[in-house]
């Protein structure tokens, strides 16, 4: 379960992905658990290995914005930015995550250049995705006006 969820993130060598899954830690999250809290800076980088999970934004009303299932970063937001989140994750159903704490991953970006490039692409990748989604999801709106 978890190579395979680890392996939808393109960009990343099978070495990657290795140290990635030996850093990180496994956990389960509840359904009705908050991952992470809009305006609060995470401590981990989060990587979906089950489950399903709800992006909420308080601005407006804690309406769902959209899911995101397994292979998936969450929190790369904020760890780039080193800003505090700017949207609720909350587990929509029982979620199985891979968490990898912020101190160790700044270690491995400062000391391994490749690998460095290679986080940041597949983060403006994953990036480039959702806002292409959302601009599909927004089309018909936009058109209308």
């Amino acid at each position: 379960m978890m190579q395979a969820a680890l392996n939808r993130l393109s960009g990343f060598t099978a070495e990657d992905i290795t140290w990635i899954s030996m850093q990180g830690s496994e956990q389960l999250f509840a359904a009705g658990t908050v991952i992470i809290r809009e305006g609060e800076k995470p401590a981990a980088l989060f990587i979906m290995l089950a489950g399903l999970v709800g992006v909420e934004i308080a601005s407006v009303g804690k309406q769902q914005l959209g899911q995101i299932g397994p292979g998936e970063l969450l929190g790369e937001t904020s760890f780039i930015e080193n800003r505090p989140a700017s949207a609720t994750i909350l587990a929509l159903e029982n979620s199985q995550l891979l968490v990898l704490p912020h101190l160790i991953l700044t270690e491995k970006l400062a000391q391994d250049n490749a690998f460095a490039a290679r986080f940041y692409r597949t983060c403006a990748l994953i990036a480039s995705r959702r806002l292409r989604e959302r601009l599909e999801l927004l089309g018909p709106q936009l058109q209308e006006k």
